[in-house]
């Protein structure tokens, strides 16, 4: 599914970046305050949270490329797998 990220912290900010280059979604980001950090999510943030959503859900890129990265990651190794051969190799 394609998805809406809106970043609050951490690797959030990132991750979103690489599923928005991806074309599997987008970032709604609440951009700086007047202080030029980074404010929290608020009630003025919905418009452009719901607009973000429409736009995932009306444009079929984003689910075909949402699609394309899913069989991708099925068919990655595991961490378990890795670890195996990282062991058996030992």
């Amino acid at each position: 599914m394609p998805v809406v990220v809106v970043p609050l912290s951490a690797d959030q900010f990132a991750n979103g970046a690489r599923v928005a280059e991806a074309g599997a979604g987008v970032v709604v980001d609440t951009c700086a305050n007047a202080q030029g950090r980074r404010r929290l999510l608020s009630r003025e943030d919905a418009p452009r949270i719901a607009d973000a959503i429409t736009a995932v859900s009306d444009d079929s890129s984003y689910r075909r490329q949402a699609q394309r990265l899913a069989a991708e990651m099925r068919e990655a190794n595991t961490v378990g797998d890795l670890f195996d051969e990282l062991v058996v190799q030992r």
